[in-house]
């Protein structure tokens, strides 16, 4: 796992500046594309400016900018390192519930 500096906020703030990007580069309106997206235009304009809806709405966004393969590699499992892994991946861990480590 990687050390970051970096806050939610921060994180949030740049995908709605990822988002805006792309609207702009595609040459769409802030009320064509939430309306495209199904989604309303003060909600578009929430996530460019500050970063904050829900997921279904990121998720919505990705599909209509073309940017879903993107979406899709957010919390995307590692690859196998080794043959073996592939012919007898290893038994899947449950979380303990305990904090730390």
């Amino acid at each position: 796992m990687r050390l970051s500096l970096r806050s939610p906020d921060d994180l949030a703030r740049a995908l709605g500046t990822r988002v805006k990007a792309l609207r702009l580069m595609r040459n769409v309106t802030q009320i064509d594309l939430a309306g495209r997206a199904g989604i309303s235009p003060a909600s578009l304009k929430r996530l460019e400016n500050g970063g904050t809806g829900s997921v279904e709405t990121v998720a919505r966004l990705a599909l209509i900018l073309g940017a879903e393969t993107e979406f899709e590699a957010l919390f995307a499992m590692p690859e196998p390192a080794t043959l073996d892994a592939v012919i007898d991946p290893p038994a899947r861990r449950h979380a303990t519930g305990k904090r730390g480590a």
